[in-house]
Formats: structure tokens, sequence, C-alpha cells
């Protein structure tokens, strides 16, 4: 069944864009569940963050659910990632010192996170078009 959903360019609007989305997997268990909504609030939470001020198109989200896999595309309308971005992120670990909570970094792990909650991401883009391709499997 394939659904879409629109998304102001807000981070007001990231929880309730993948709650939207999770709300659709009816009869998936909650890991799976939780494991969209983290990466969709990752994933979104990033576009917003690090696209273009001035952009005022909205984000795009394409849903694909069947019995067996979720298919999320998130399109977007802002300069293309670097290359190697997602590649980099899928090598990057999630080691730290627990005593030391002040050297635990705030920030970078996200696409990392993503990678590792996700059965499939893959980026592509086109002039100004970026669609960002997230799998979960049953």
């Amino acid at each position: 069944m394939h659904h879409e959903h629109a998304m102001l360019r807000a981070l007001t609007e990231v929880s309730p864009a993948a709650q939207a989305v999770t709300a659709l997997m009816v009869g998936w268990d909650e890991d799976a569940r939780d494991a969209v909504d983290l990466t969709l609030v990752e994933a979104l939470t990033n576009i917003v963050r690090h696209g273009p001020p001035h952009e005022t198109r909205p984000i795009r989200l394409e849903i694909d659910l069947t019995d067996a896999s979720i298919s999320i595309d998130i399109v977007d309308f802002t300069s293309p990632m670097p290359p190697d971005l997602l590649e980099r992120a899928g090598t990057a670990t999630f080691e730290f010192d627990a005593d030391d909570v002040q050297a635990i970094p705030e920030s970078g792990r996200g696409l990392a996170l993503i990678m590792v909650l996700m059965d499939e991401v893959t980026l592509h883009e086109q002039d100004e078009l970026s669609r960002l391709r997230l799998v979960r499997r049953r």
C-alpha cells in the first residue's frame, strides 16, 4: 500500500511526521516500529538542521508498506550530501567511556544509527532533488 506525507521544514514537525508513518505499521512488532520512528526522527532532524535555511518547499515522505517490509523515501530539495557520507556512517562506532559523561558526543551518530536500524539505506541525488530510501523488513 502506498502513502504520502508532506512535512513542513521545522523541527516541531519531525515527531508528528515520524508518528504518522509508524501509525501505518499495524501488526508490526514494537521493536520495528521504534526503529522506524527513531530513524525518521534522526533523518528528518538532520534534513531540517542542515538544509538551506531559505528553503520553503516541504519535505515529502513516500511510504510503501507490504506484509514483508516498509520502504520510506524522504524526498527533499536541498544541495547534495558528500558522496561518501553514507559509507563513512556505516563504519562509525558507538564506543565511548560511560564513566566520562562529558566526553560523550551530543551529535554526530545519527547517520550511523540509521545504518544500524535499517536493512537498506540508499541515497539518490539528481540536480537539487535528494531521495533517501530507508527499508526495514519484518
